[in-house]
């Protein structure tokens, strides 16, 4: 578990390289973080540009049991960088049904929604997340 906080730290100091170096220790050592730990590499790949990582990683979270909002809008940037419009929204949508009140989370899916034209649902994710 320390393994993967220290990961997460790195990550929020925008470390990449020494986020991933610890979130693929945290994954050997500790199977118990494994979605966590794959969420986290899948989001610092989608970060660096290497897509297919980045869907690899965040995939497995999913397959794994992981249901933070994040990582499905994590999933729905990739699918957006991918030109995959409507699983791109879809993993938006999905990401909304998790947020909790998590303004972050509602402001990136304004952004997904935006940068695919679709505005006024850009609009209404805006309102959610201020």
């Amino acid at each position: 578990m320390q393994r993967a906080f220290l990961a997460r730290l790195l990550y929020e100091m925008n470390e990449l390289d020494s986020s991933l170096t610890a979130y693929r220790k945290a994954l050997l050592y500790d199977s118990s973080i494994a979605k966590t730990a794959c969420s986290g590499l899948g989001a610092i790949y989608l970060l660096k540009g290497n897509n297919d990582s980045a869907g690899y990683y965040l995939t497995k979270a999913i397959k794994l049991g992981d249901s933070s909002a994040y990582t499905y809008l994590n999933l729905s940037f990739l699918n957006m960088h991918r030109g995959k419009r409507e699983a791109s929204f879809a993993f938006a949508d999905s990401a909304l049904a998790k947020i909790d009140s998590l303004p972050g989370v509602a402001a990136g899916i304004s952004l997904v929604y935006y940068r695919q034209q679709a505005v006024e649902k850009s609009k209404d994710m805006y309102r959610i997340a201020v």
